[in-house]
């Protein structure tokens, strides 16, 4: 099987706050790819995947980053987080400039 590109985009996000970045509805295997080469000392955000465990059930935390200052390996990749009912991803500034803009994708299998 072949990757496909479930959504990407350029984003700089508010300080001190979630924004949910995408999400997807099909049941798939999803990892989320950000490029965080923009981020400086001082910055710290994080990024979580939420799923519901079975078709209808309560949404749910399935992974979470968060990283702080320059990054040595800036391309982040979640783990696959596989779903029969969708994925909602979201990014948290919690310290730093909200000058940045941050590429990502989600992808799945």
């Amino acid at each position: 099987m072949a990757w496909k590109l479930v959504a990407s985009n350029t984003q700089s996000f508010a300080a001190s706050a979630v924004t949910t970045v995408t999400g997807a509805s099909s049941s798939a295997t999803f990892v989320f790819v950000v490029d965080t080469t923009a981020m400086a000392l001082g910055d710290q955000y994080s990024v979580r995947m939420f799923t519901p465990v079975t078709p209808g059930g309560a949404v749910i935390q399935a992974w979470k980053g968060t990283w702080q200052n320059v990054q040595i390996n800036p391309a982040k990749m979640s783990p696959p987080v596989a779903s029969e009912a969708g994925i909602s991803v979201t990014w948290e500034s919690i310290a730093g400039s909200t000058t940045e803009s941050f590429p990502w994708k989600l992808i799945s299998i």
